[in-house]
């Protein structure tokens, strides 16, 4: 099973908490990588690029199935998701500027996560807790 969670580096001002994803994707086996359009990160790490049209074009997600988080603009609510069994890439887009794109352009499942009081400024770091969590407990709970 090859799961990852792509993650948008925030510029100066907007913290992304990289060791709490980091501790969170080791507990489940999954791959964490980043989008840094800052210039802040090591891009010969292997798993850093400077924007998401890299990360389309990266043949290791070749016939992956991809999942982009949009608190404003989602159409399926994380509670509600079926999550693919295998080869999912999972993106969590900037709170700064999102994608930088219209969603159209992303081509794959677009959610949201529901919230008591549906709010829509939602960190990184949250939501990438919500994801694994939701994947464990749908997928691969024994």
């Amino acid at each position: 099973m090859t799961v990852y969670i792509l993650v948008f580096v925030e510029p100066d001002g907007i913290r992304t908490d990289r060791k709490y994803m980091d501790m969170l994707c080791a507990m489940y086996g999954y791959q964490l990588e980043y989008i840094d359009k800052t210039g802040d990160m090591d891009q010969r790490s292997g798993n850093v690029r400077s924007t998401l049209d890299q990360a389309w074009a990266d043949s290791k997600f070749s016939g992956y199935t991809w999942v982009y988080f949009d608190g404003t603009n989602g159409t399926i609510n994380l509670h509600d998701y079926r999550h693919p069994v295998d080869n999912v890439v999972y993106v969590v887009g900037s709170d700064f500027d999102g994608y930088n794109r219209s969603l159209v352009e992303l081509n794959g499942d677009i959610l949201k996560l529901k919230t008591k009081n549906d709010s829509t400024d939602l960190h990184a770091a949250g939501v990438v807790a919500a994801i694994v969590n939701h994947r464990y407990y749908q997928l691969e709970r024994i």
